[in-house]
């Protein structure tokens, strides 16, 4: 079955999707026809994903949610309703200004390089789309971006346009920043955006993401031991976000025991999400290194996509023990094998 709703802002009539008047402080919701009367139905109010209001329903049906400063943002919420073994309720509610205009950010558009992602170490072009809620005409229409963000720098935080009919939209461009090269994969981060009308400012707030290459260690291959020296295989796996081109990879160790040389990196084009790449290098350990030490090695990573990128990650290998995993066979060890299960 399904949920249906009578919706009454403050004390108006019903009827959804309906204007709600900035001045109520509270959205009240009564259920009808077969939830009628019925109790602990969850009702939610949202924005943008944002969680702004909830209740139950009494044993009249009826929930009253509190608006609070919600109720002074003209714009459109989201209303859901559920109940147990019956599909959600979802509908939306538009809360208007009682007089004047007012400007919003209805949508934003995002050039970033090639494409719309935006990435570590780029440069991105913002156009907003701006739509006038109010009942009246906003004129010489100002726009002004900020971010405190330390990954992000604004470059061109200024726009205007010269007038917004009532329910009216216009999209503005010129408006850019920069993301840094060691910005975090999968990032959230705000743009504060200030609008300008005459004696009037509306406040908003651009919600974005950013992604970055995470680079991680997938597996080891290579025994280290006392007076020898071995080929050591490093298996990395990009799981961010962005790809690296032209990857720049190393092996370091700053460990006495240790001696590196021959060192090479499987993927000198271009390093995505769906490749696990292999860093190999000869490995040497010293005569004098004890058994059971735990050689530190790190690796240094760098690419073209952005000036400045680089990024790092630690292991050890304990000395003198043996490693080996089922990817590199089963015949370099004397293995113990038993049971009739199928390995494929």
């Amino acid at each position: 079955g399904g949920l249906q709703t009578d919706l009454k802002g403050g004390s108006g009539g019903g009827g959804a999707p309906l204007p709600v008047k900035n001045m109520c402080d509270f959205y009240f919701l009564s259920l009808t026809s077969a939830r009628m009367g019925h109790l602990w139905d969850p009702v939610a109010l949202s924005r943008n994903g944002e969680l702004l209001a909830s209740a139950y329903t009494n044993s009249f049906g009826t929930a009253a949610l509190e608006l609070g400063d919600a109720a002074t943002v003209p714009g459109e919420l989201d209303l859901v309703v559920t109940g147990f073994n019956y599909f959600p309720y979802e509908t939306s509610v538009t809360v208007l200004s009682p007089e004047g205009a007012y400007v919003l950010v209805n949508d934003v558009t995002v050039n970033s390089g090639f494409d719309d992602v935006i990435e570590y170490g780029e440069t991105v072009e913002l156009s907003l789309n701006l739509e006038n809620v109010g009942n009246d005409a906003a004129s010489n229409v100002t726009v002004s971006l900020s971010s405190d963000d330390p990954y992000i720098s604004v470059n061109d935080g200024s726009a205007s346009t010269g007038y917004i009919a009532s329910n009216g939209t216009v999209s503005v461009s010129g408006l850019s920043f920069a993301v840094s090269a060691s910005i975090p994969n999968d990032y959230n981060f705000t743009l504060d955006c200030s609008i300008s009308s005459g004696g009037d400012t509306w406040e908003s707030e651009l919600n974005l993401t950013a992604y970055a290459p995470l680079i991680e260690l997938n597996s080891l291959a290579g025994d280290l031991n006392p007076g020898e020296s071995t080929s050591l295989a490093v298996n990395l796996d990009n799981n961010g976000g962005a790809v690296i081109n032209y990857p720049v990879v190393s092996l370091e160790s700053n460990d006495m025991y240790v001696t590196i040389s021959n060192v090479g990196f499987s993927n000198a084009y271009y390093w995505d999400n769906t490749m696990t790449e292999t860093l190999s290098a000869t490995v040497g350990i010293s005569n004098a290194c004890p058994i059971g030490h735990l050689a530190e090695f790190t690796v240094e990573i760098s690419g073209s996509n952005a000036e400045g990128y680089a990024s790092s990650l630690s292991f050890s290998i304990p000395v003198g023990q043996v490693t080996a995993g089922f990817e590199n066979g089963l015949n370099g060890l004397d293995w113990q094998l038993s049971g009739d299960s199928d390995w494929g």
